[in-house]
Formats: structure tokens, C-alpha cells, sequence
């Protein structure tokens, strides 16, 4: 199974998946005859798969995609794809709590319900970023919702710019969470079943749209998922939560969808390599290395080294349960410099100890992967 790895910082949000340590997950064989259909990524035998081959691959972030005009969208997609990028990542949702003054937007989240929009500022602009990306020969992994969004206006601060202008701007699991549940946690997303309903009847809405769609090369559950974000965590939230949740949705997917792949998002670390650069904070990966587990059977051993938050389960995510989920066909983890992963060194330069704990990042995480499947 894929393992993903994402280092912070571009303008560009540049990404590349690289390399592979794949294995299917049992949930992928049982449902698909040993060779896939013609033009779909699989994870077989510890790599990914296209058309009988390997499939091997650099990517960029795009969240903003849907938000061009189709020529910005051509020349962009063009562009990807001359600089020798096959994959492009991309949001694939756009929350907005009444119908704004211009631009696509993907749904009404407002007064309890929810209405989705197919119109041609609505789902036909996703329509249009999977036909300009299968123009140009590239492949898109589809992220559904994402843990980050800040009202634009708050007593706090103001997002400025233009709509979509930045990722925390398209709605998403807060934005769930203040339409259905006023004055709620942030967790209440993945507990809640009247926000898990219409969080699945988006999803369905979606993944239906593409299911025989070879340009889809996963769908991505979210961005960056943890118990809290704006909103506060409730007391109770805890890793398992978030791996509940996550075990629900990806079979859901699966039940709709046994074509493509599913992963979590950039929270886990299944034998693939992801580096992703982007300007924003992240989830990195974490661990929870002591707490009980519902999927996996094994876990990585603690020791000294692998201390703080990042090991504890604090952040609500445990990478080794995630990755064990059936229908979960591979995972990720990024590096962002400006997050202290492991424990203050005395003495030590700070940017210094940021270099080596990158590397050390890597390394646990490529350690953790060996649990699941055999490096290739």
C-alpha cells in the first residue's frame, strides 16, 4: 500500500508522488478480478499498476482547479503536463453557506439542509477538470472535504482576496458542523449521523459522477483530517474516533466505487512516496503509539526518540490504524519545517534539528510501512 510523504513549503503547492511501496488491500482483491480495468491505477504486490505495467509518478496540488476559466484551465493542465507531471491533486468539494455573488461553488450548506449544485457553476466544473486533466494524459486524485476552514469573517480575523483564493476557503468539515450542529465541536462531523448523512450524500453525488472514469486515480476522504481545527475538539474526541469514521466512509466508497483507490489523505503512511510542498500547516503523519488499535495487529515500539505529540494520539490521528483499515488502499504523511515533529534537543540549532528531524520523519515513517508490506 502506498505511502505518501509531503513536504511544506511552495508557491505553487508543488507535489510529487514518487516511488512505491504498495500492497492491495483485502477489501481491493475481494472486489476486483486480478487484472484491473483498462486505464485504472491499481495497488497490487507492492506497487501501483496501470495497464500491466508500473505506474510511477510526479504531481501537483491544484485545489483551485475548478475555480479557472476553462482557457486558465487548459493552459495550466498543459502546463502540468509538459513539465512532466502525471498526477494532480485537487479539491474536490466547494461549501458555501448561500449561493455567492460569482464564481463555481459545489454546495449550499444553510439552515440545517443541504442542496447540492449540478449545475454549470456547480459539478460541471469538476466535469470540466477531469476532461482537461484526461486531455493532457494526467490522473487527479479527488479530495472530498477538508479540516481547515475558518469563517471568512470573524472577531478575529478576515480572509482577504478573492473567493477559493486560498485552500481553507471552500467549506468543508466546519462548515458541516455550524449548518447542522450550531455552537458543535469539530468532531461532531465524524460522529454525528445527521452530518455523516449529508456527508455521504455529497459523496455519493461525486464518486457516482466518475466511477467508470479512469482519469480518477483515488478518491482522497480529506485534507488533513484531526479532532479538531476553528472549531475546538470535544474532550471525548480521540484517535479511534477519527478511525471510525474513516472505516465507514471508505467503504461507503467502496460499496459505490470498486474501481479506484481510496486513502485517508495526508494523515497516514502505507508503503508509498508522496512529497508534496505547499504554503500551508499540515497533519504530518501521526502516530499514536500506545493506544488501542480496532485494525492493526501490530504497532511500532516506542522508545525515547519517539516522543511529544507527534507519537501520542494528541492530534486525534493514529497512522498504524489507519493504514490497517480494509478499504483503505494506501496512505500519507507530510513534512511542514515550521512543525515541531519530535522533542527539543538541547543545544542544538533549531533550523539544524528541523533538517534532521525531516529526515528522521522519513525514516519512521518508511520503518512503520515495512509493518504492512514489503518495500519494493
Amino acid at each position: 500500500m502506498p505511502l505518501v510523504h509531503d513536504v511544506g513549503q511552495g508557491v505553487l503547492s508543488a507535489l510529487a508522488f514518487q516511488g512505491s511501496l504498495v500492497t492491495a488491500s483485502p477489501w481491493d482483491l475481494a472486489r476486483r478480478n486480478s487484472s484491473s480495468p483498462s486505464g485504472f491505477v491499481s495497488a497490487q504486490n507492492g506497487a501501483f499498476h496501470l495497464d500491466g505495467g508500473l505506474f510511477r509518478f510526479y504531481g501537483t496540488n491544484a485545489y483551485w482547479a475548478h475555480m479557472m476559466t476553462d482557457e486558465d484551465m487548459d493552459a495550466t493542465f498543459h502546463d502540468i503536463a509538459a513539465a512532466g507531471f502525471r498526477v494532480v491533486r485537487t479539491w474536490a468539494f466547494n461549501d458555501v453557506p448561500s449561493k455567492p455573488a460569482s464564481g463555481p461553488y459545489f454546495q449550499i450548506l444553510s439552515g440545517g439542509s443541504c442542496s447540492i449544485n449540478e449545475g454549470p457553476d456547480g459539478l460541471k466544473r469538476l466535469d470540466k477538470v477531469v476532461a482537461t486533466a484526461n486531455k493532457y494524459g494526467l490522473k487527479v486524485v479527488l479530495t472530498l472535504t477538508n479540516n481547515w476552514n475558518p469563517e471568512r469573517v470573524t472577531a478575529r480575523r478576515q480572509i482577504s482576496g478573492p473567493r477559493g483564493h486560498v485552500p481553507n476557503d471552500y467549506g468543508g468539515i466546519d462548515a458541516y458542523v455550524r449548518n447542522f450542529k450550531p455552537g458543535g465541536t469539530h468532531d461532531l462531523f465524524y460522529t454525528d449521523e445527521t452530518i455523516i448523512k449529508a456527508f455521504k450524500n455529497y459523496v455519493k453525488a461525486v464518486v457516482n459522477r466518475f466511477s467508470s472514469h479512469p482519469t480518477v486515480l483515488a478518491w482522497e476522504l480529506g485534507n488533513d483530517l484531526r479532532c479538531s481545527s476553528t472549531l475546538p475538539a470535544s474532550s471525548s474526541c480521540n484517535p479511534q474516533t477519527i478511525t471510525k469514521w474513516a472505516a465507514k466512509i471508505s467503504g461507503y466508497i467502496k460499496e459505490l466505487d470498486h474501481k479506484h483507490l481510496v486513502t485517508v489523505g495526508y494523515v497516514v503512511s502505507k508503503p508509498w512516496v508522496l512529497v508534496l510542498a505547499h504554503n500551508k500547516s499540515s497533519d504530518s503523519g501521526f502516530f499514536c503509539l500506545e493506544c488501542p488499535k480496532l485494525f492493526a495487529n501490530t504497532t511500532t515500539p516506542r522508545r525515547p526518540a519517539l516522543a511529544g505529540p507527534s507519537f501520542d494520539g494528541s492530534f486525534g490521528i493514529d497512522t498504524e490504524d489507519l493504514v490497517s483499515i480494509p478499504s483503505i488502499d494506501f496512505g500519507s504523511f507530510q513534512i511542514s519545517p515550521e512543525i515541531q515533529l519530535f522533542p527539543v534537543l538541547a543545544g542544538v540549532n533549531p533550523t539544524d534539528q528541523s533538517i534532521g528531524d525531516g529526515g528522521r520523519w522519513i525514516e519512521v515513517h518508511s520503518q512503520t510501512s515495512q509493518l504492512y508490506g514489503p518495500l519494493e
